[in-house]
């Protein structure tokens, strides 16, 4: 009877070691895990970024932009997402005019708490810039002033 026991309790006990170890062989690393850019302000020359709850707003100088998805960062630091780019001017609104924007590519690369990302539109082919921004940091932006 007490050999039994003892066999009960050495199962028990290697069930309680062996199952967290086959548990951890199967879950991702911390360095294979996807992280996205932290939520908050993000700011330097000519741009800011506020970003939150997987999306994120884009200001320029004479601009604005959205982007509707994570910005996910691969192991190499790197993301590349859509977005939209909105070219603004200086002055009022003109009675009947509208500009819903056009398609963007947002890509760059996340290192400690710098942002470098380069917008590109893919209609053309033109790459709007490349910004240099820092988390928490409050976006140097001015404004455009001169009409169209």
């Amino acid at each position: 009877m007490l050999v039994q026991a003892s066999r009960g309790y050495i199962g028990f006990a290697l069930t309680l070691t062996l199952v967290p170890l086959l548990l951890l062989c199967f879950l991702p690393s911390a360095e294979g895990r996807l992280r996205r850019v932290p939520d908050g302000v993000w700011g330097g020359e000519h741009m800011g970024l506020w970003v939150e709850k997987g999306r994120a707003r884009v200001e320029y100088d004479c601009a604005r932009g959205t982007i509707y998805e994570p910005l996910i960062i691969d192991k190499r630091g790197r993301f590349n997402v859509k977005g939209t780019y909105r070219q603004e001017h200086g002055g009022p609104i003109r009675l009947g005019e509208q500009n819903t924007g056009q398609p963007a590519y947002y890509t760059g690369s996340l290192f400690g708490q710098t942002l470098t990302i380069t917008v590109t539109l893919p209609e053309t082919q033109q790459t709007i810039g490349t910004f240099r921004l820092k988390h928490n940091q409050e976006p140097r932006i001015v404004k455009c002033l001169s009409a169209r």
